[in-house]
């Protein structure tokens, strides 16, 4: 039974991957129009949750927190960004998006829903409605796990084997 549930999680892991290298490998054209770079994108992506500091925004670009402010200065020149002194503390300085910010964070998500619409054209409603299953189930284990991991445990995963043609 273990072997076949680490046959599973292994094609879950490859199927995973392979999808966000295929959803990824071809940017829309529409991309080019909004003149960010991936990790401005990423970044505009975090702060529409909340105001951040530098500190927090770093992990999520995997960049240290000076690199980020270069890049938040960046967006500071676009205008879609802008930076607030803390009322609590004056050395704390938070970045959130302007309205023009936000605005850029919908264009990316409307760009990301007119790709889905394509991909989902190509499934019938049946294996659409297992398709949503599926990722509603996969959603809540990903809610369940939402758990820091062990930096270490990464070497006792084998690698992946996406490069397989699905």
């Amino acid at each position: 039974m273990k072997s076949s549930r680490r046959t599973g999680v292994d094609k879950l892991a490859d199927l995973l991957e392979a999808t966000y290298l295929e959803m990824r490998s071809r940017p829309p054209e529409s991309w080019s129009n909004l003149d960010l770079t991936m990790t401005q994108a990423k970044i505009l992506f975090h702060l529409r949750l909340r105001p951040m500091r530098m500190s927090e925004i770093a992990p999520y670009v995997s960049s240290s927190a000076s690199a980020v402010t270069s890049m938040v200065d960046r967006l500071v020149d676009k205008g879609l960004v802008i930076r607030a002194d803390s009322t609590e503390d004056r050395r704390v300085v938070t970045c959130q998006l302007t309205d023009k910010g936000q605005e850029e964070v919908l264009k990316v998500w409307r760009i990301g829903r007119i790709q889905i619409e394509k991909i989902a054209s190509f499934l019938s409603t049946e294996d659409l409605e297992v398709v949503v299953a599926g990722i509603e189930k996969l959603m809540v284990a990903c809610k369940n796990a939402n758990t820091p991991i062990d930096s270490t445990s990464y070497k006792t995963i084998p690698a992946s084997s996406s490069l397989k043609s699905y």
